[in-house]
């Protein structure tokens, strides 16, 4: 599966939980285990454009108190059945690798060497990303948070094996 397309999934299966605003779902993605996606905002907007014009989601307008007027999106049939179908096909194709660690990985099997204190930034980043996700059990709790800390934690683990040497080619 293409990044682009994981990314497409994550977008509708937040949908498929509930309906929400675009900047919701953009806040949503931009933080917790969601993050991991590296969606920004005006690729989630680019995601929902697509979502309208291929009419899988309806819209509505909510009036927000002191808010400004917002559209919600919600999944319309035919969006529901693409998720479905989606979901059944990621057991039939193979998964694309998408860590950033891999093109690290190459470049240090090529011969490359990172610049001073890189590996310690990278590993202060992870550090910093796990402690930036909400402490909120219905998101640490979740098959997504425990799924993303282990991905980070593998990730901080080889870093480290990295750093000492016991990691390197």
């Amino acid at each position: 599966m293409s990044v682009a397309r994981a990314r497409e999934l994550a977008v509708l299966s937040l949908l498929a939980a509930h309906p929400a605003h675009g900047y919701e779902i953009a806040r949503a993605m931009a933080s917790g285990p969601l993050a991991l996606l590296g969606l920004s905002r005006p690729a989630v907007y680019a995601i929902l454009e697509r979502f309208r014009t291929r009419g899988w989601v309806d819209e509505h307008e909510e009036t927000g108190g002191p808010y400004p007027d917002r559209m919600v999106l919600s999944l319309t049939p035919a969006a529901r059945e693409a998720l479905d179908k989606a979901l059944a096909g990621l057991t039939q194709a193979p998964l694309a690798p998408t860590a950033p660690l891999l093109a690290l990985t190459l470049a240090l099997d090529s011969g490359h060497t990172l610049p001073n204190g890189a590996l310690d930034g990278l590993i202060a980043a992870r550090h910093a990303q796990i402690a930036s996700w909400p402490s909120d059990p219905a998101h640490t709790e979740s098959a997504t948070g425990r799924l993303a800390r282990r991905l980070v934690e593998a990730e901080l683990s080889f870093l480290e094996e990295l750093r000492t040497g016991t990691g390197a080619a």
